[in-house]
C-alpha cells in the first residue's frame, strides 16, 4: 500500500484488508513522505501483519511500489492504493483462482468507482459475475480489460520474470499491466472486488491531463515496436486523443482541448465524434 498525505482515508483501507476472509496476508505500507497524520494512524493498530517503512518524499510511485515488493515475504503479491477499498473475499477469490488456473501468472478483477462508500457510479465492467482466462494485452487497447493497480495480485516468480515497476516515470501503473499482459496469460474475474474512491485528491487536473497524455505514450510506445496491430492502434490513439481533449476541457484549456480532438479526426476520418467535440470546444465559455 503506497501512501502519500492520506490520513482522511487510509484507516478504511486498510480495514478493508484487516476484513478479508482469507487471512494469510501481510500488508506493507510504504510512505512517501507523508506529513500529515498518516504515521500516527498506522502507529496505532496493533495486527502484527501490518508493516510501516517510510521512504522519505520520493514522488515516483513505482518506485514506492518496488520498495514494498523487495520487502514483502508472500509468494503472491497485491496492491492497494491507500484511499481505495477491496470486497472483504477479494484476496480469497483470487488467490484460489490463481492456484485452480495455473497458466495465469496473474489475475485482475472487477470493480467500480464510487463518492460516497457503498454506492458506486461506474463499474469497469458490464459483466458482474464469470470470469476469464486469455492473454488480454490486445483487450486494454481495444477498452475490453480495464487497467487497474489495485485490482492486480501476480506471482512473485513472474515479477522476477517480467521485471519491476519503472521508476523513471510518474505514472507507471498502466504501462506496467500492459507489460505483463504481454507476457503471461491472465485470469479476469469480472465480480466487483476493488472500490476506487474518487475525490479531489485522486482526480485533480495535472493528474488527469497527465494520465491522458502517458496513455497516448504507451500506444504509441507499443505501435513503435510493432506489438500492436496498426488498425488496433489507430483506434486507440483515437479514443485516447478524445479523452484527452475532454480533459483539458473540463480544464478549460478549449485550444488545447481543441488540437485533440483534431488528432483524433486524423485518426478516424469517418467519425463525426472529433467534430462534434471541436464544436462544443468552440463554444464552450473560456
Amino acid at each position: 500500500m503506497p501512501t502519500y498525505n492520506r490520513a482522511e482515508y487510509i484507516m478504511r483501507s486498510i480495514q478493508s484488508v484487516l476484513e478479508q476472509t482469507y487471512e494469510k496476508w501481510e500488508l506493507i505500507i510504504v510512505d512517501d513522505g507523508s506529513d500529515d497524520e498518516t504515521e500516527t494512524i498506522i502507529r496505532s493498530l496493533t495486527d502484527k501483519r501490518i508493516h510501516y517503512y517510510k521512504a522519505g518524499r520520493v514522488g515516483i510511485a513505482g518506485r514506492i511500489k518496488n520498495i514494498g515488493i523487495s520487502m514483502a515475504e508472500g509468494e503472491l503479491i497485491a496492491f492497494l492504493d491507500s484511499d481505495d477499498l477491496w470486497h472483504r473475499e477479494k484476496l480469497e477469490k483470487q488467490v484460489k483462482g490463481l492456484r485452480e488456473h495455473t497458466e495465469a501468472a496473474f489475475s485482475i478483477t472487477g470493480g467500480y468507482n464510487f463518492r460516497t462508500e457503498g454506492v458506486p457510479y461506474e463499474y469497469f465492467y458490464k459483466e458482474r459475475t464469470g470470469s476469464k482466462l486469455a492473454n488480454i494485452f490486445l483487450s486494454f487497447f481495444q477498452s475490453e480489460d480495464a487497467a487497474m493497480i489495485p485490482s492486480l495480485m501476480m506471482w512473485r516468480d513472474a515479477i522476477t520474470k517480467a521485471g519491476l515497476f519503472d521508476e523513471t516515470n510518474e505514472f507507471t501503473d498502466v504501462d506496467y499491466l500492459i507489460h505483463i499482459s504481454s507476457c503471461f496469460p491472465a485470469l479476469v474475474l469480472y465480480e466487483p472486488l476493488l472500490y476506487r474512491r474518487v475525490h479531489a485528491g485522486s482526480h485533480s487536473a495535472d493528474n488527469r491531463i497527465s494520465a491522458s497524455r502517458k496513455g497516448i505514450d504507451i500506444i504509441q510506445k507499443y505501435l513503435a515496436n510493432k506489438m500492436l496491430p496498426r488498425a488496433i492502434g489507430r483506434k486507440a490513439l483515437f479514443r485516447a486523443y478524445i479523452r484527452s481533449g475532454e480533459s483539458y476541457l473540463i480544464e478549460k484549456k478549449k485550444c488545447a482541448a481543441i488540437g485533440n480532438f483534431i488528432k483524433a479526426w486524423q485518426y478516424c476520418p469517418a467519425s463525426i465524434i472529433p467534430i462534434k467535440k471541436i464544436g462544443k470546444g468552440i463554444f464552450s465559455k473560456a
